[in-house]
């Protein structure tokens, strides 16, 4: 299937993923120095151990996940095989009805080879979640793929716009999912709810995953999936035919599906199919057909006209085969194709370096300040030790003198530590107890009893709004605590500072704002279903598991979360006065003990100071390690031009002969 042409394949799409492989691999060496580190030094612990391994899992699990959307006989396929196919010629086949399913396009090894999975349509309405779905085989019906026959893969995908009578699945209790009519009322549904495309191709082995996602009635039929796919998705291409511009089903497809309103959308981008029959696409003239058309459509869907391109799929499929670059860019398939690339992985790899950060960046800032400040005492004590070789005794006994002064202050910033700390604890009860498990069970238990008490549709909207309601107001009054905890934290630091002299910047007070937003987000959620006709369609009993299952569960893990944040923010609120005044201890008894044994001996300080220059090289070796690992984490590597071959003659006995280009040559 393969064309003859390497360098057909999407070469600003292939860039950027080689990028993110790139970084992928950076990272990925840097978690495992870092725990080789830890372990090197004695502080592999299992819950750094923990922290790595999500840091790991954050990175090789990252996938791209890339949709095309848009409604029927729009140049969705003709997109993808242009865009991401082109060296198979053309791995979808272009039907003549527009997709009654979504198809997710991806490579899995675990599939044993390529192959076409589907889920029958009589799963639709089930409470289960697709990923819960993929978990289960038996559910799928799994038909294998020879890549090396595209005809036998073209016969396979067909399957994908199967459909059946509605007559055979009002048995099976979907009545009311019609999806097609022919002209003498015969209604029928499609075979499948979901279908996974597994391929070995290039882009898809690099993590690439694609969703052909199919219009607005397929959508509207199976809501739950759709909210479950867009939210998982990184970016969107929705399609529009140029010819017809945007007409009412795209529009209502954009506002109720793609781009609702208070929901936050990934990086979008439209694609003006089709438009080679409009004009030149390649640097279409301002006041253009083309362009018009372009800024109609961006102040319609409300985005940035950059974000709006005219393409022609066909023409770039074919300048993609043939090789021509110039083809390819009129085409404005390649223009396209590098403006996904860059936005879309570009956000992908900053979420991953998020979640690394979130995962090890504490730990890992945490030990390059221990290592400096081991460095920092390190010279300290090193320029002591060469004022004592030139001083005398008597400075000797001053600097002694000293350090029983710091013993003293240690002994006063322990007992004023530990008094801060019993006094924010009793201070955190009150937020503690809003957030405690048996708290949230008490006021789930209560619903629940309450819903089984009610027996009208209204009594249950009622009894499902009060527990949000009560949910909400205890995230509330836990921010009014956090905020209040806060300024007690910044006082304590400013007491510890005055009496102590320990110059430490107080942490961060708590941030509510992310829980406030899922809380907020979960409560729109739950608002939508309690107040939306699927809930008095369905039986009692399916509406409450579904609600307890869905709803309440994912709050009550919304709270698992918080409560666990805030249990983290109060061990960590006064961990580095603790540490400060540790540190002090053992500086001021190391201090001592060096002391005592230069004034025995002048051989001795010697020594002494050799231990610390060697001391000193291997704390720079350690922290030169330690930044490299944070160097890796950040690093944001660029695209490598390709390497330029030089020309070359040939002799008559065919020996290559190397010739200076011209830039070398002047």
């Amino acid at each position: 299937m393969r064309s003859g042409h390497d360098n057909t394949v999407q070469a600003p799409l292939r860039e950027q993923l080689v990028v993110h492989a790139k970084w992928r691999s950076r990272a990925t060496r840097a978690v495992h120095v870092m725990r080789a580190w830890l372990r090197s030094v004695g502080a592999g612990t299992p819950q750094t151990d923990a922290r790595l391994r999500r840091a790991l899992a954050a990175i090789e699990g990252d996938r791209l996940c890339i949709a095309i959307a848009g409604e029927s006989q729009r140049g969705k396929t003709e997109l993808m095989n242009a865009l991401f196919f082109a060296e198979l010629r053309q791995l979808l086949p272009i039907a003549a009805t527009g997709s009654l399913c979504p198809l997710e396009i991806c490579w899995q090894p675990s599939d044993g080879g390529a192959c076409l999975k589907l889920l029958p349509i009589e799963y639709l309405g089930k409470p289960d979640s697709l990923a819960g779905m993929k978990q289960k085989p038996e559910r799928w019906v799994r038909l294998p793929l020879h890549p090396q026959e595209p005809e036998q893969i073209s016969a396979i995908l067909a399957e994908v716009h199967r459909t059946k009578p509605l007559q055979l699945a009002q048995a099976a209790g979907l009545a009311g999912a019609a999806a097609t009519g022919d002209q003498e009322g015969t209604v029928e549904i499609p075979c499948w709810r979901y279908a996974v495309l597994s391929f070995p191709h290039p882009l898809l082995k690099r993590g690439l995953v694609l969703l052909d996602l199919p219009g607005r009635a397929a959508m509207a039929r199976d809501p739950a999936l759709y909210t479950e796919l867009l939210a998982a998705i990184d970016g969107m291409v929705m399609t529009i035919a140029a010819e017809r511009g945007v007409e009412a089903g795209d529009l209502a497809l954009w506002r109720e599906h793609l781009r609702p309103a208070g929901v936050q959308a990934p990086v979008t981008l439209v694609a003006l199919t089709r438009s080679g029959a409009l004009g030149a696409v390649e640097e279409a003239p301002s006041g253009s057909t083309l362009e018009r058309l372009r800024h109609r459509t961006a102040t319609t869907l409300g985005i940035d006209r950059a974000l709006v391109r005219a393409v022609c799929a066909r023409a770039g499929l074919a300048a993609k085969i043939a090789d021509k670059p110039a083809r390819l860019r009129a085409s404005g398939i390649d223009a396209l194709e590098s403006l996904l690339a860059e936005q879309v992985i570009a956000k992908r790899r900053q979420a991953c370096r998020s979640g690394v950060e979130a995962s090890i960046g504490a730990l890992l800032r945490f030990a390059m300040s221990r290592l400096e400040a081991r460095t920092a005492a390190t010279e300290q004590r090193m320029a002591e030790l060469e004022v004592l070789d030139a001083q005398s005794a008597g400075l000797v006994a001053r600097s002694l003198e000293l350090v029983r002064r710091d013993e003293a202050l240690y002994v006063q910033g322990v007992e004023q530590v530990r008094g801060a700390q019993r006094l924010l604890r009793a201070h955190a009860e009150h937020a503690r107890g809003l957030l405690c498990a048996a708290a949230f069970e008490h006021l789930a238990g209560r619903a629940s009893a309450r819903l089984a008490e009610r027996w009208t549709t209204a009594g249950m909207r009622q009894t499902m709004r009060a527990l949000f309601d009560e949910l909400r107001g205890v995230v509330a009054r836990v921010g009014t605590d956090s905020a209040r905890l806060g300024r007690e934290v910044q006082d304590i630091y400013a007491a510890l500072r005055a009496e102590l002299g320990l110059d430490l910047d107080p942490p961060a007070p708590f941030s509510l704002t992310h829980y406030r937003h899922e809380m907020e987000l979960l409560y729109a959620e739950a608002v939508r279903w309690i107040d939306s006709e699927e809930l008095l369609l369905c039986p009692r009993g399916a509406a409450v598991a579904r609600f307890e299952r869905g709803l309440v569960q994912r709050a009550r893990v919304l709270f698992d979360h918080l409560r666990d944040a805030v249990d983290g923010w109060l061990d960590a609120a006064l961990a580095p006065p603790v540490r400060a005044v540790e540190a002090r201890k053992a500086r001021a008894e190391a201090r001592l003990g060096r002391y005592q044994r230069v004034e025995t001996s002048r051989e001795h300080l010697h020594a002494e100071r050799a231990s610390l220059v060697r001391e000193r090289a291997q704390l720079a070796r350690q922290l030169t390690l330690l930044r490299n690992i944070r160097n890796a984490i950040d690093f944001e590597p660029g695209p490598q031009a390709p390497a330029r071959r030089a020309p070359y003659l040939v002799t008559s006995d065919g020996a290559p002969v190397r010739r200076l280009d011209r830039a070398t040559e002047a």
